[in-house]
């Protein structure tokens, strides 16, 4: 998969496996035929398209440095990633709490942390759908929002704990924050 090819590039400087990540990531960059044209990345769900951009944003973030990425095509990621992360929080104004919403927030988030565009991310992290919020009212004394299922409640504490990871080197320190419940 893309994000564990971008994880061996990370690990050995490898280019082949940059080249790799850029051919399989360049068509979805495509203005007349990838997501500016489509809006849509890996699926027309929130939980598809979530796990889709997050795995997209990272794997951006460990191949930024290669020497096989163009200007174009940084070019390209931030105008695919603004359009991605603006949509997202076009279509999370209306309060709604829950794990399909917190999946594509999350991707949003390693999008916007990637363009370092921190009025983007102050949206995601505190409107009233942000990440906060949905800490705040999403969390219940006996797990996540109404589900039932282990696996959801298991799903959301990885979002949220890698959404933890990924502020700390910006100084942001989620896992130190207090929330009323």
């Amino acid at each position: 998969d893309i994000l564990n090819c971008a994880i061996a590039y990370q690990l050995t400087q490898n280019e082949a496996y940059a080249k790799k990540c850029i051919e399989y990531l360049r068509p979805l960059l495509d203005k007349e035929t990838g997501y500016p044209a489509t809006l849509v990345g890996g699926s027309n769900a929130f939980v598809g398209e979530g796990k889709f951009w997050q795995a997209t944003g990272r794997a951006y973030d460990l191949i930024r440095n290669s020497s096989m990425l163009t200007a174009k095509d940084h070019e390209l990621f931030e105008y695919t990633f603004r359009l991605f992360v603006t949509r997202t929080i076009q279509g999370n104004t209306r309060g709604a709490i829950s794990n399909w919403n917190i999946a594509e927030i999350t991707a949003a988030l390693y999008c916007a942390l990637d363009l370092q565009d921190w009025h983007l991310i102050e949206k995601l992290l505190s409107s009233s759908t942000g990440v906060y919020k949905h800490l705040e009212n999403g969390i219940m004394s006996d797990g996540w929002w109404y589900e039932c299922a282990v696996g959801y409640n298991t799903w959301v504490a990885t979002e949220f704990s890698e959404i933890a990871l990924a502020l700390e080197p910006w100084g942001i320190s989620l896992k130190d924050r207090q929330f009323p419940l």
